[in-house]
């Protein structure tokens, strides 16, 4: 009968201390993954930063092209910023860390869930979009804008080939349409983004008080 108190008191011990070493190792990872979410809403800020650039200079293009501007000098500078597409590029290393080692690792069943569902689905939702943004502009973009325009180069802009053609070019102006469209929805994307990593970093932070 002792012998069965002692092992009995012996494996109680034990779980005991393999619960306290995995209640410490979740708090590590989880505030590895504030700092996860912390750099995300830094990346997305940037990343706002440029679509929002893309958004007004497609605006401004549209604009001249339609003649309520004068501004041609500007129209090589515009292109830059409208042909450059911004990727988000997520910091997922604490939320890999846990899946590898069992999600059942977050006790609250429900952060565990907000934390898969940004993770799995909002993260590779944004993703989608930006592959599509990324086909569009190798796909359709650089061939029309390699019959339209000369040398290419971010610090000195892009000169038209034919500035009078391209305000009467139709198929331009569709195309910088569905640019402008994309690059408001994935600005937005963004900044949706950044509002849901900021919200699940709080919601960790009020966990591990």
């Amino acid at each position: 009968m002792l012998i069965f108190v002692g092992v009995t008191i012996a494996m109680w011990f034990e779980n005991m201390n393999e619960a306290r070493k995995e209640k410490q190792f979740e708090q590590v990872l989880l505030k590895e993954m504030i700092v996860n979410l912390e750099s995300d809403e830094t990346m997305l800020t940037k990343s706002v930063y440029f679509s929002k650039k893309g958004v007004m200079s497609a605006r401004k293009l549209i604009g001249f092209l339609n003649g309520e501007t004068s501004q041609a000098d500007s129209v090589k500078f515009y292109m830059i910023d409208v042909m450059w597409y911004n990727t988000a590029d997520f910091n997922t290393s604490a939320y890999e860390t846990i899946k590898s080692n069992g999600l059942h690792l977050i006790r609250n069943n429900e952060l565990r869930q907000k934390i898969t569902h940004y993770y799995e689905r909002e993260i590779n939702n944004t993703r989608d979009q930006q592959q599509i943004g990324y086909n569009l502009g190798w796909d359709a973009y650089l061939p029309l804008m390699m019959k339209r325009f000369k040398d290419f180069s971010i610090s000195g802009g892009t000169e038209p080939v034919n500035i009078e053609d391209l305000k009467k070019d139709m198929e331009f102006k569709q195309f910088l349409h569905v640019t402008l469209e994309f690059k408001e929805h994935i600005n937005n994307s963004f900044l949706r983004m950044a509002e849901k990593a900021d919200k699940l970093s709080n919601e960790i932070s009020s966990e591990l008080k």
